[in-house]
Order: C-alpha cells, then structure tokens, then sequence
C-alpha cells in the first residue's frame, strides 16, 4: 500500500510550497483513488506523487494560489500585443482512453507517460 505524503510532493515539485495542508489533502486523496496498487504495482507511489502534484497545481492555479494564470500546452502565442493560448481541453472519461485533463501541467502529462508504459508493459 502506497504511503503517498505531502514531503513526497513537495520533493518532487517544491513550487508548491505556497499550497495549504487542505489542498494537499484533496490532491493526494483524488491521486490515491485512482492510482491503485492492482493497476500501478510497485510504481504506484511513484504515480500517485505525480498525479498528486498534477491535481494540487491545478487546485492551486484555480484558487489563486499563484501561477501564469494559465496552465496547459501553450497552443498559440503572439509577441506583439502579447497574446497566449493553452491547450484547456477537459475530458472526465478514463486517463487511458483520453487523458486530455492531465496535459494541464508537466506533473500529469509525466503521470500520462507513466501511464502509458504500464499500459505497453501489461
């Protein structure tokens, strides 16, 4: 059983400093249901730290905890009279089908990379 903890996240994503004991709670707890030892095996505390770290940056970036203001793969940008566009396409189905929600930050798009080679190697 993974023991996925809030030091955990922190090493691997120390930007998120700033974030409070509830929305690391909230983060760990989503990662923890959905990244299971049935499925992810001995990378499950792996996957649930960067699954945490994706869910408590966008926690943080919505309750404006700081950041760009925007979050995701920069689609489009523009020098003069700067302009900026992400990448926002949200999906709820599951991450193996689409997994669009977790391009949002470099934490879930590791966690989709993750994903993928236990998909490969299973």
């Amino acid at each position: 059983m993974s023991n996925t903890t809030q030091t955990l996240v922190l090493d691997l994503a120390p930007e998120l400093s700033t974030a409070t004991a509830q929305q690391f709670q909230q983060g760990i707890e989503a990662a923890k249901a959905i990244v299971t030892y049935t499925k992810y095996g001995t990378t499950q505390q792996l996957a649930q730290t960067y699954l945490a770290a994706h869910f408590i940056t966008e926690i943080v970036d919505t309750s404006g905890g700081g950041g760009s203001g925007g979050s995701g793969l920069v689609t489009m940008e523009k020098v003069d009279d700067v302009e900026r566009h992400y990448d926002v396409t949200t999906s709820t189905t599951s991450t193996t089908t689409s997994g669009q929600q977790y391009n949002r930050t470099k934490y879930g798009r590791i966690f989709l990379s993750l994903e993928k080679r236990l998909v490969e190697y299973t």
